[in-house]
């Protein structure tokens, strides 16, 4: 079996009507960012990549994920496609442009969280893309050593008053659901 099997990856299903599952791999140390960023844009992969400092949890993820294959099953993707939904879900901003600033990649970037969406009844086409990324993969479970927890408050305006109330994860993901639902 090939050794890249082995990492733990995240993978749910998302809502039955869409059809379609999510998958979520990490990679650091990456050094063709730009190569990759071309790759998206001439559409030679299908994810979304996103800065691996703004992902606290791999829900957090998922919770927008779900959001734009709703969308897009429904016709109402405010982007182009869905992978893009996905990192304009992510963000609180209304601004696509902004959002897509945030969350995706630039030149700087090294460690990034790689979003796959596919019918869960195709196999995704992850040789490819581990073939794409000239870095290391690391296991998902490892995210919150990527994770910057003061860029992440900022981004989402959370401040200490609010976690005594509540986890920084579900104040997060009510940030992405009170966006989504207007």
């Amino acid at each position: 079996m090939d050794e890249t099997c082995s990492i733990d990856d995240y993978t749910i299903k998302l809502d039955d009507l869409t059809g379609k599952q999510l998958s979520v791999h990490l990679f650091s140390n990456v050094q063709n960012i730009e190569e990759i960023h071309e790759k998206l844009m001439t559409k030679e992969l299908a994810c979304c990549i996103i800065k691996a400092q703004l992902v606290l949890d791999p829900f957090q993820i998922a919770v927008a994920a779900n959001k734009a294959a709703l969308n897009e099953k429904y016709k109402q993707l405010i982007t182009r496609t869905l992978y893009t939904e996905v990192i304009y879900c992510l963000s609180t901003s209304k601004n696509i442009s902004q959002s897509l600033t945030t969350f995706g990649i630039s030149n700087e970037v090294k460690d990034i969280v790689v979003v796959q969406i596919y019918d869960t009844s195709e196999k995704k086409a992850l040789e490819k893309l581990i073939d794409s990324v000239k870095g290391q993969r690391v296991p998902v479970s490892k995210l919150p050593e990527f994770s910057n927890v003061d860029l992440i408050k900022k981004t989402y305006k959370i401040d200490n008053e609010e976690l005594k109330v509540s986890s920084l994860l579900d104040s997060v993901v009510s940030r992405i659901s009170d966006k989504i639902s207007k």
